[in-house]
């Protein structure tokens, strides 16, 4: 008797859920589709957001890389330049530029002096009137507090102009010729003069422009040289000396 209520019981059961199975079916149906709708978003949405991620990560390494590119030219050029006029170099870090003063802050594991010379990959940028330990400031040609004085010589292939910078004003430098005689050119490159500095013939940057007034003859100067955080620049040994005497 036990077995048959029990047998009854199964089969009850079995006919329920059967029942329900069909009854319910679309129900069922719906919630697998909600529920696969829900993970193929979720896994689409954690694709996209690792594809952003990397594609992040790629730009980073991009722009990095470009930098690195950038620091090693610079590196290059600046050896060049010293290979060329064969100087003595002390290589510095430029750990801060300040374009509103025009000045620079360097560091070098050697000592460093008041007046030294300081080239960059682009050329002359100026010298050192402070020193702190490893650290200088240096003066660039830049600084609207430079008073001028660095002796320079306007050259193409048919002239030699000297003249000498008196100022740094709205994004030109310019200079006043020292003596009076054949009329400078747009285009003539710029150099260091061997009459008031060494190292000489440094590319200091090119002139861009030529006027006249009551004090003589003038040019505007496109300076070469670039000096930014994080870039190498030479320090020219022995020139502190050199300078002051």
């Amino acid at each position: 008797m036990k077995a048959r209520k029990k047998k009854t019981v199964l089969i009850f059961i079995l006919v329920f859920g059967i029942h329900g199975f069909f009854l319910y079916r679309p129900i069922i149906n719906a919630c697998f589709m909600i529920a696969s709708l829900f993970r193929f978003n979720l896994i689409e949405n954690q694709a996209g957001i690792e594809c952003e991620i990397n594609n992040a990560e790629i730009d980073a390494l991009k722009i990095e890389n470009t930098a690195l590119k950038s620091q090693l030219m610079h590196i290059d050029q600046l050896m060049g330049t010293a290979d060329k006029l064969q100087l003595e170099c002390e290589y510095a870090k430029v750990l801060l530029h300040n374009p509103y003063l025009g000045q620079i802050v360097i560091q070098s594991e050697l000592n460093l002096y008041k007046h030294q010379a300081v080239i960059s990959s682009g050329g002359y940028v100026g010298k050192i009137v402070q020193t702190i330990d490893s650290l200088a400031l240096v003066e660039t040609l830049k600084s609207p507090e430079y008073t001028g004085g660095l002796s320079v010589v306007l050259m193409n292939e048919n002239l030699q102009i000297q003249a000498v910078l008196n100022r740094y004003y709205q994004g030109a430098c310019e200079a006043i010729l020292l003596e009076e005689g054949p009329v400078p050119l747009i285009g003539m490159s710029v150099l260091t003069s061997p009459l008031s500095i060494y190292p000489s013939f440094v590319p200091v940057g090119e002139v861009i422009d030529v006027f006249t007034d009551v004090t003589g003859t003038h040019v505007k100067i496109e300076l070469s040289a670039v000096s930014y955080e994080g870039m190498r620049v030479c320090v020219v040994k022995n020139s502190s000396q050199i300078q002051k005497d």
